[in-house]
């Protein structure tokens, strides 16, 4: 039988690989991860997302891919250069605004220099107090009204015709 990547045949059965540490299937023995992942957290803030993450050395390393599901599949959010070396971790940190409310999935896709991948756990964090920018009425009259998802960042708003052509546009701060 052959035993599964992360585990190694000790001769008389597949024992699991101790933390750092990793196999190929069917491997006798175990290899130390180019990455050494300390913590993968998150907190939900409302819409706000915050993940963490750190690291004790990352010895021929590449970046993270930082993934995300709400429903399907994961896919890619964010990449984020290693930023450690052979001798000493880093930490990372990444928010996520999100306008929609419920569960979000996240994981690190670990990415080594040489190409190969390691997959974390998955942190699952909830987005509440989730509201849209909203413009009404529509169709419009004379008065446009625009409510901002986020008063705190700039807007552009650009109103066109039916007939696709442009008639406003204007900035917010």
């Amino acid at each position: 039988v052959e035993c599964p990547a992360g585990t190694f045949d000790n001769g008389a059965k597949c024992v699991a690989c101790p933390g750092g540490t990793t196999s190929e299937p069917g491997s006798t023995d175990c290899g130390i991860l180019p990455v050494e992942l300390l913590s993968f957290t998150g907190a939900s803030m409302g819409h706000k997302l915050v993940l963490e993450w750190a690291t004790a050395r990352e010895e021929d390393f590449s970046h993270f891919v930082l993934e995300m599901a709400t429903e399907a599949a994961f896919s890619e959010l964010v990449s984020i250069a290693g930023t450690g070396n052979a001798y000493v971790g880093a930490g990372y940190r990444y928010t996520y605004k999100t306008d929609q409310a419920g569960a979000h999935f996240f994981r690190l896709r670990q990415v080594d220099l040489d190409g190969s991948e390691v997959l974390s756990s998955v942190v699952a964090l909830e987005a509440t107090g989730v509201t849209s920018t909203t413009v009404h009425p529509n169709p419009v009259g004379d008065r446009l009204y625009v409510t901002p998802f986020n008063e705190d960042e700039a807007l552009t708003v650009f109103v066109y015709s039916s007939d696709g052509r442009l008639i406003v546009r204007k900035d917010f701060t």
